[in-house]
C-alpha cells in the first residue's frame, strides 16, 4: 500500500513539474521589451510646433502582481511603470494621480 501511495506521490510532483515549467516558459516568450521615448516640442519661427525624440529608454517589464507594482512606484520617483500582470500575464501600466492614488491601465482581451 505504502508502495503504491509513494508511485503516485511521484507521479503527482513530476506532472507539477512539469506544469510550473510549461508556464515559466510562457511567460518567457511573452515578455517583450518595452521602448519609450521622451519627446519635446519645438516651435520654429512660423509658430508651427514639431514632436522631436530626445530619449530613448529600452527594458523588459517584469511579471508582478498589481499590489506589487503599486509599491514598486512608490519607491520610484516615476509617474507610471509598465510591468507583466501575474495574474493575466498581460502587460500593464500603473501610473500616479495628482492626489496620490493609482490609476491602472489594463487593455483586456478586446472581446
Amino acid at each position: 500500500m505504502y508502495s503504491t501511495i509513494d508511485m503516485i506521490l511521484d507521479k503527482v510532483e513530476a506532472q507539477a513539474k512539469k506544469f510550473r515549467e510549461k508556464q515559466k516558459d510562457r511567460r518567457r516568450q511573452s515578455v517583450e521589451t518595452v521602448r519609450m521615448e521622451v519627446i519635446s516640442i519645438n516651435e520654429d519661427a512660423s509658430g508651427s510646433r514639431t514632436p522631436t525624440i530626445v530619449q530613448t529608454d529600452e527594458y523588459e517589464p517584469k511579471p508582478m502582481a498589481v499590489e506589487e507594482a503599486a509599491m514598486q512606484l512608490t519607491t520610484l520617483k516615476c509617474e507610471f511603470l509598465v510591468f507583466i500582470n501575474s495574474e493575466t500575464d498581460r502587460p500593464n501600466v500603473i501610473y500616479r494621480l495628482r492626489n496620490g492614488d493609482f490609476g491602472l491601465i489594463d487593455p483586456g482581451t478586446g472581446a
